[in-house]
């Protein structure tokens, strides 16, 4: 009975929800432990595909309200969305195919880069490699050398072409 009580404080307070709870007999166990068990249903699972869902809508929401301006020269498309004359996103894909690379921004550093040929979104932490989300929403952490070297070397100059074309500095 003690460690029912103990875990319902701890799944309780997990769940934001110990208010001035008091416990005063097993009668009212029940009804404290479905209000757990409905909260918990409603608590999304840590799992691949809700970082990958939750990573999106930050990005996404990093680029509500921009300003998009696009050139086509030769055979690329570069597409540029600024906020306050600041680069959020940018891309830069081959006209035909639609193959290419998307960058996300804060503060002119890359933040995510959407691989457009198999969908793989990297994302970076102040210039370091964070964690690659593939095949749709598995995410991979551990990285060999030589991948963790050339994802950050893209996301250090692969945008720099865009900005010329849109004369950014």
């Amino acid at each position: 009975m003690m460690n029912s009580l103990r875990f319902l404080s701890f799944t309780l307070i997990l769940c934001g929800c110990l208010q001035n709870l008091a416990i005063a007999s097993a009668p009212n166990l029940s009804a404290h432990f479905s209000k757990a068990n409905q909260i918990n249903a409603q608590i999304e699972p840590a799992t691949d595909e809700a970082f990958y869902n939750g990573t999106v809508q930050q990005l996404e929401q990093s680029t509500k309200g921009c300003k998009k301006t696009q050139r086509t020269i030769g055979n690329m498309t570069y597409q540029i969305c600024t906020i306050n004359g600041q680069p959020v996103q940018a891309s830069e894909a081959l006209t035909q195919e639609g193959d290419g690379l998307g960058y996300w921004f804060k503060n002119k550093q890359v933040r995510a880069i959407r691989f457009f040929h198999n969908g793989d979104l990297a994302i970076f932490n102040d210039g370091k490699l964070a964690a690659l989300f593939y095949d749709g929403d598995k995410m991979k952490t551990d990285f060999t050398a030589s991948e963790r070297k050339e994802l950050e070397a893209t996301a250090r100059t692969g945008y720099r072409r865009i900005f010329q074309v849109f004369k950014i500095q």
